[in-house]
């Protein structure tokens, strides 16, 4: 096992982005939505307070790997696996997740669930606080190192998805808390984390205020009563074509 060097307080401009990092486009899915009673404990969570959090990394030979973070002291959280090593220690704001592949192929992405830890991801809303209890977020950006050792500069294009979107009992989503995080790395110059790299990366996390604090909102079905309504309407502009193109011939 290689073990990933403990990661300093930087604060955000020490873990600055490398001059020619790759192009990192961000997206967000809301289809798929949570609901937390208790909201937001602390904006100020650490790598620890992600222990029980879900990651699968993927690699380009088809294999994948899927392990829980454990916590490691009272700031550090870590996956310590055959085939990939992630470690983050201090506020996830300012301090970058450490990315390994310590296997024979490229790995090409990394799935990251907070769920089971009780937390979320936190993105960046223009500048200013998005849900309340949340503070400033930092949307996914990729850092240089670590503080003890630099990491692979990738380049070109790193896709990171968002999905799971998180709102506050009695109010509507704001947009800048979800679950998971998706990071594809198949569209950089080398399709992905050579075998042997190191990859960092920052990612805001906030803790809920309640452990398993967390419940998906199930989509809001059509009223029974509309039901026939619909099934009319669809008929009557079925006839409507048949109708024109009777006419057109």
């Amino acid at each position: 096992m290689r073990i990933l060097p403990a990661l300093s307080a930087l604060g955000a401009a020490a873990a600055a982005l490398p001059a020619d990092a790759a192009t990192l486009n961000v997206a967000t899915d809301g289809s798929s939505r949570y609901v937390t009673e208790d909201g937001i404990a602390s904006y100020t969570s650490n790598g620890a307070s992600l222990a029980g959090a879900t990651v699968t990394a993927t690699f380009a030979d088809g294999s994948s790997e899927s392990a829980a973070i454990t916590a490691y002291g009272r700031n550090t959280g870590a996956i310590y696996g055959t085939l990939f090593e992630l470690v983050e220690t201090g506020t996830s704001y300012s301090n970058p997740f450490a990315l390994y592949n310590a296997s024979d192929s490229a790995l090409v992405s990394l799935a990251i669930d907070l769920a089971p830890a009780s937390s979320v991801f936190d993105l960046d809303y223009g500048g200013e606080i998005g849900t309340e209890g949340s503070n400033l977020g930092r949307t996914a950006v990729e850092a240089s190192s670590s503080g003890s050792e630099d990491g692979t500069s990738l380049t070109g294009v790193v896709e990171a998805t968002y999905s799971g979107l998180v709102n506050v009992a009695g109010s509507d989503p704001v947009g800048d808390l979800y679950t998971s995080l998706l990071i594809d790395l198949s569209g950089t110059t080398d399709g992905g984390l050579a075998s042997g790299s190191d990859w960092y990366f920052i990612a805001d996390t906030d803790q809920l205020a309640t452990e398993g604090d967390l419940a998906p909102v199930a989509p809001v079905p059509l009223p029974a009563g509309l039901l026939p309504l619909a099934a009319a309407l669809s008929g009557l502009a079925l006839l409507h074509r048949r109708k024109a193109r009777g006419t057109a011939l």
